[in-house]
């Protein structure tokens, strides 16, 4: 056996069973009696629960004070149900190797005690049940390491030999743990006030084990007064315990154990409501507790895969964390507990504020909840007792949840007014995400309005920025994986709680599609696209090959083109045939709030990318070619007007724009003159080497003439000069 569950040497352990014996202060059955030597016997710590908390005298301890005695059936029962407790935990965890050495152990137990616990009949049945259901299904040994099916196929094997020989002698030797002891009765008169006081005098000392510690106090509440203080302090320690057990913030309380949780938090409960002294004293706890249990179920959630099963089953429960706020919050209220109420609210807000209406009726139980109100009279209940952090958690919850509903000014003055924006730099990091969310929303809030100029400037920061993902704490890049702290970690939301990346970049692009390319057209000052809509065009220019757009980048890509050409069909056809619509409630009347200011954008890039060959354009020639009434086509034109992005008049007789020409200035002036003689200098160079090649060709020999001879005096070459010269007399004259 292995020194964990042995004593302080594992030579001996396995040698025979005469080596496993339990002194006095092991506070566990000794078989002395038997073997005189065995008080010579070596013993090391003890692993009973009984042994490591109810004795006086631990390691951590400096009181020198006298030891308790227990009775020999009190020893006999807290080794059986320490071992049993273990041999469950094992059979849990699908340790067969534990599962082993604990049998083992739970063997030689039961052959020196002269009875045994109604336990030890349970859990032997409960391990027989499962090796038969594993080895029924071999599928489930696949996936055992062989280390594993060994201990397992050894066990199977023991168990299987011991109960066919010994089943009708643990059935007529189970006693219940609650019959009287035959041994001294003075030992069984201890008092368990003083037993569980000690309890929770352990916990914080070293090789405390919440664990034990709950079961321990759990079998000594039976005997307990129900409406004593100690009563109540004993279930605060037992709560306490259970989240002990999580020993870091990238932890999470195992799933296997919420039950239990719940169903002891749901004992505090009952004691506190039932009793009202107790609520000042342990009001605090309580709210504490909420506080952990909320906490480890979104820990639950944010460190779970997303895309399984589990991930939703979990998410399911999320019912029953809400349903102790509710009933935390009725109960501080009764109270007049104004602080512990306002942590209360906070938790209850962080829950609502991002759910639409439906998923607010359902976790509420109820139909029509005005979410909006609710929440707005929660956060007032915070700003009126809570304190910094608090507030701004609730500020920002509120001004997400007035986005969400489409209350586009309130959220935008409730954020303005509270100029949380100057000292956010300074907050934490979890307030800061929730800041940057809530800012996201309410861009999301404006483009859905119609407010395309305000979505863009909210959304500004956030698109031309990399580290999208790292803002929004929705994960992070692949260059900060390795360097993300242990703080970013734990503020990271839930898969649930994530804003798309993907629409969000979308809105931006159709905003700035929609603001800014028809005023690149302006001839006279055009205005720069954004980078991220001018990358996108860049990238797919220096493509060769362009197919049909298949993602929301190339759908952009293509309605910007049709957009520069005037096409408002094809350019509100690519934006409408965009996948990612699908996630913006109410999206079809968003499209059809889009496609109207395509239709006007259109018409503003036809108008100014042909004011400088047009010096007139009828009206109704608009209003037919964009599909909108004259009134509308009015009204662009005159703005365009007025904004002095084209520069003309609207003859309201005739219904004609008129176009003012552009003056030329000085600069254009002369380049256009410098174009015109270098013009000149090109047409002549080009007529000169014509004529060379004319001449070349002209003088050239033939291939079957004979050269002719030369007449005497003709050498020097002197004629043969007079044909450049006259070139160059003809140029000259021209």
């Amino acid at each position: 056996m292995s020194k964990f569950w042995g004593g302080g040497s594992d030579s001996s352990s396995t040698d025979s069973d005469s080596d496993f014996s339990y002194s006095d202060s092991d506070l566990s059955y000794s078989d002395s009696d038997t073997d005189s030597s065995s008080d010579e016997s070596t013993t090391g710590p003890s692993t009973n629960i009984f042994d490591r908390y109810l004795s006086d005298s631990d390691d951590d301890s400096d009181d020198d004070g006298p030891r308790e005695v227990l009775s020999a059936r009190a020893k006999t029962v807290a080794a059986l149900n320490g071992t049993v407790y273990n041999l469950e935990d094992a059979m849990d965890d699908d340790n067969w190797e534990q599962v082993a050495v604990l049998f083992e152990k739970l063997v030689r137990l039961i052959e020196k005690s002269p009875f045994i616990t109604e336990s030890v009949i349970t859990v032997l049945n409960e391990l027989e049940n499962n090796i038969n259901e594993l080895w029924e299904d071999k599928s489930n040994l696949d996936h055992m390491s062989d280390l594993a099916k060994r201990d397992f196929n050894l066990v199977r094997q023991k168990l299987r030999r011991y109960l066919a020989d010994n089943r009708e002698s643990l059935a007529s030797s189970v006693q219940a743990d609650t019959l009287p002891d035959t041994g001294d009765a003075s030992d069984d008169e201890e008092d368990n006030s003083k037993k569980i006081e000690r309890f929770i005098a352990t916990r914080g000392r070293k090789n405390f084990r919440p664990a034990e510690a709950i079961l321990a106090v759990k079998a000594l509440l039976e005997e307990v007064d129900a409406e004593s203080d100690l009563f109540v302090a004993a279930l605060d320690f037992i709560m306490a315990c259970h989240f002990d057990q999580v020993r870091s913030n990238m932890e999470f309380l195992p799933i296997d154990k919420w039950p239990v949780v719940i169903k002891d938090l749901d004992a505090f409960f009952a004691v506190l409501e039932s009793h009202a002294d107790f609520a000042k004293r342990f009001g605090p706890s309580l709210v504490r507790y909420v506080e952990h249990l909320d906490n480890e179920f979104m820990k639950s959630l944010r460190f779970g895969d997303p895309h399984s099963n589990a991930y939703l089953e979990r998410l399911s429960e999320e019912s029953a964390v809400y349903a102790f706020i509710l009933r935390a919050e009725r109960f501080f209220t009764e109270q007049g507990m104004n602080a512990e109420l306002c942590r209360v609210s906070t938790l209850r807000i962080e829950h609502l504020y991002w759910r639409p209406q439906t998923l607010a009726d359902s976790l509420e139980g109820k139909v029509g909840v005005d979410t909006v109100a609710l929440i707005s009279s929660l956060a007032t209940r915070v700003y009126k007792h809570g304190d910094l952090v608090a507030r701004a958690r609730a500020l920002l919850c509120q001004v997400y949840s007035l986005a969400l509903y489409d209350h586009f000014y309130q959220a935008r003055d409730l954020l303005l007014q509270s100029a949380l924006q100057n000292s956010i730099t300074n907050a934490d990091l979890r307030v800061q995400a929730l800041y940057n969310r809530a800012l996201v929303q309410l861009g999301l809030c404006a483009f859905r309005q119609g407010h395309l100029l305000e979505a863009q400037d909210a959304l500004t920061d956030f698109v031309n920025n990399k580290y999208l993902r790292d803002l929004l704490t929705q994960g992070y890049t692949q260059s900060r994986a390795n360097d993300c702290t242990a703080p970013e970690k734990e503020a990271r939301q839930p898969f649930h709680l994530h804003l798309s990346t993907d629409l969000i970049e979308c809105v931006f692009s159709v905003c700035s599609l929609i603001l800014q390319v028809p005023l690149s057209l302006r001839p006279d000052r055009p205005m720069r696209i954004n980078r991220v809509l001018s990358r996108n065009m860049d990238n797919f220019e220096k493509q060769l090959l362009r197919g049909p757009p298949e993602n929301t980048r190339e759908y952009i890509y293509y309605a910007t083109r049709a957009m520069l050409a005037g096409d408002w069909v094809k350019c509100q056809n690519y934006i409408n045939s965009i996948r990612i619509w699908q996630l913006m409630p109410d999206h079809k009347r968003v499209l059809e709030m889009i496609g109207t200011r395509i239709q006007e954008a259109c018409l503003k890039s036809y108008v100014l990318a042909n004011s400088q060959y047009f010096s007139n354009i009828k009206l109704s020639h608009l209003t037919a070619k964009f599909d909108l009434d004259e009134r509308a086509v009015m009204e662009i034109i005159s703005n365009m007007i007025i904004s002095r992005d084209l520069d003309g008049f609207v003859d309201d007789q005739t219904k004609v724009l008129y176009i003012n020409p552009k003056a030329e200035t000085n600069l254009q002036r002369k380049s256009l003159q410098m174009v015109d003689r270098l013009t000149s200098l090109v047409e002549a160079n080009e007529k000169l080497f014509n004529y060379d090649q004319y001449i070349m060709s002209k003088h050239a020999p033939r291939a079957n003439q004979r050269p002719r001879p030369r007449p005497s005096g003709a050498a020097g070459g002197k004629p043969a000069a007079a044909a450049p010269a006259a070139a160059a007399a003809a140029v000259a004259s021209q």
